[in-house]
């Protein structure tokens, strides 16, 4: 993978997945990673380490901070 840099919807996006699928394979509650993907909740450092490995993609290029559109 290059240096683009991910938020939860383009993960959720790149796996043909909903968050929700993408929370229940990360093992991350729907409903956080809802509120993360929203900018209602901060993601943790343990969100972050879950979605690397649920998604292959290396925590460098995993959005940890919600930006508005």
């Amino acid at each position: 993978m290059d240096d683009k840099v991910l938020n939860i919807k383009a993960l959720a996006a790149n796996g043909n997945e909903s968050i929700a699928e993408l929370a229940k394979r990360a093992g991350i509650n729907s409903d956080h990673l809802y509120n993360v993907s929203a900018g209602r909740a901060v993601m943790t450092a343990e969100d972050l380490v879950r979605l690397s490995i649920a998604t292959g993609v290396p925590e460098r290029n995993i959005q940890r901070e919600y930006t508005a559109p």
